[in-house]
């Protein structure tokens, strides 16, 4: 304003224009300012659905500083938050909400790009990435506002950590939403602590997850972690519309003889007040111990599990309190169908607005919720996990297996082994009996490969499989 009345002065005293020229030029003057504040600022709800719009890891990563989604960040990580979102309008571009007496304009946050972690691409995610965030920690606290993904895909989150709830947000609220996301390939290692909660998307929900997957990845917890799931650990509220692929493992830790509470291919438990509907799971589940584990949920204390299945050619187990006819055949799952139809998903609704692409005779249904693209979510393969440390000398192993079930045999190449590292196995065979097991192969590390980093690939022919894009993992390090 002291510029406008400099210029005011100048306009009436050095060039004698009358008042009401004057006036018009000022105007000008007032609103070219106006046009290059709003210059410099960005908006970051430009469609004003009153979601604020993440493109970066950063972006992602300052939710936590602003669990109740309103974009206003806590005081003492404010300026960690400015950094992910520079230059921001006010209330963040929100549009103004008359009922809120704390002008909060803003609900949440929506993807607008796909994610990966593994920021330079050669499998391996690790300080090399730029950006990288190589083991990033759980959205922590409790998130209560909504989160949409608008179909987009968050991949290769990798995860080391002991905090008590564990996945991309370690817990959501009552009043959150996450919905329309999938996570490719995470990879999580959860280990120590008691009453934790893990699981890829979400450690402890008790809110609601909508139209959601995992594709891929590992989910490894020692048997001290109470509850582990592929998408949820401990459902306390809704999962609908949901699948998980991920491998889930319970694995033994020196010294310890607790039992997990519940480890599930899906959620490690639904609790009282917990429904789990219209979802199903295909992911290995193991665990070392005895205890509350299963193909779905680990354990269902007074929870409901509705029209929900899991794949029992690849997991037998059924879980506490979880009745074993949710466990279906890979043919059940496979069957095409539509909503009210036949077959195990007639019972399946579109109250999540046709949600689902049923596939064809040898594909499990997938998602299309909120802009999902099915095609995204029926890789060739499946390899886990991700990652594998090879010591000098030594050996190591990973798995794989079909995605769906060939017309034919199918070979399966192994290659990228280089000097100083080999493969027990360059080829895999797959029939349409053993498709869905698991096959290991073992890398052996000499001493010439230490300190070297690469990525195998495997590249499938035959049985419907040829063409498909080659699959780029495990990453390997020595």
């Amino acid at each position: 304003m002291a510029g406008a009345r400099e210029a005011i002065l100048r306009l009436r005293v050095g060039l004698g224009l009358s008042a009401s020229l004057s006036m018009r030029v000022v105007a000008a003057v007032l609103l070219a300012g106006a046009v290059d504040v709003a210059a410099q600022t960005i908006d970051y709800d430009a469609d004003d659905d009153g979601l604020i719009e993440v493109r970066t890891l950063a972006q992602l990563n300052a939710i936590r500083w602003d669990l109740d989604g309103n974009g206003a960040p806590t005081s003492g990580d404010a300026t960690s938050y400015q950094m992910a979102f520079p230059s921001a309008r006010a209330d963040m571009g929100c549009p103004t909400n008359t009922m809120d007496a704390d002008n909060n304009d803003c609900t949440g946050y929506e993807l607008e790009a796909d994610l990966d972690f593994d920021t330079d691409g050669d499998g391996d995610v690790d300080g090399d990435d730029p950006n990288s965030y190589a083991n990033f920690p759980p959205i922590g606290g409790i998130f209560t506002a909504t989160f949409r993904g608008n179909g987009h895909t968050i991949s290769n989150l990798t995860m080391a950590t002991g905090a008590d709830w564990t996945g991309l947000f370690g817990g959501i609220g009552s009043g959150a939403t996450i919905r329309g996301v999938g996570l490719i390939t995470p990879n999580i290692s959860s280990s120590g602590g008691v009453d934790q909660y893990v699981g890829a998307l979400v450690g402890q929900n008790g809110g609601m997850i909508l139209g959601c997957y995992v594709s891929g990845g590992t989910i490894t917890t020692t048997p001290i972690r109470r509850i582990t799931g592929g998408l949820v650990g401990r459902n306390n509220n809704l999962v609908r519309s949901s699948y998980s692929t991920a491998t889930v493992r319970n694995t033994d830790l020196a010294g310890l003889t607790s039992q997990p509470d519940g480890i599930g291919g899906l959620a490690g438990a639904s609790t009282s007040g917990g429904t789990i509907r219209n979802s199903y799971a295909t992911g290995s589940v193991t665990a070392r111990r005895s205890g509350n584990w299963g193909g779905l949920v680990g354990t269902a204390w007074m929870g409901t599990v509705t029209n929900s299945y899991w794949d029992n050619t690849i997991q037998s187990r059924s879980g506490n309190s979880v009745s074993s006819s949710l466990g279906k055949t890979t043919t059940e799952l496979q069957e095409p169908t539509e909503y009210g139809s036949t077959g195990i998903y007639s019972t399946w609704d579109d109250t999540d607005g046709d949600a689902w692409d049923f596939g064809t005779s040898t594909e499990y249904p997938v998602l299309k919720f909120d802009g999902l693209d099915p095609a995204v979510q029926r890789p060739a393969l499946h390899v886990s996990p991700t990652e594998l440390r090879v010591s000098s000398g030594g050996s190591a192993s990973y798995r794989i297996r079909l995605y769906k079930r060939p017309s034919a045999t199918v070979m399966v190449t192994v290659g990228g082994a280089t000097a100083g590292l080999r493969v027990n196995r360059t080829t895999l065979t797959f029939t349409t009996i053993n498709w869905a097991a698991e096959q290991t192969v073992t890398v052996s590390a000499s001493s010439a490969a230490a300190g070297r980093t690469l990525v195998l690939t495997h590249s499938a022919t035959g049985g419907g499989y040829s063409g498909l894009p080659a699959v780029r993992r495990p990453s390997l390090s020595v």
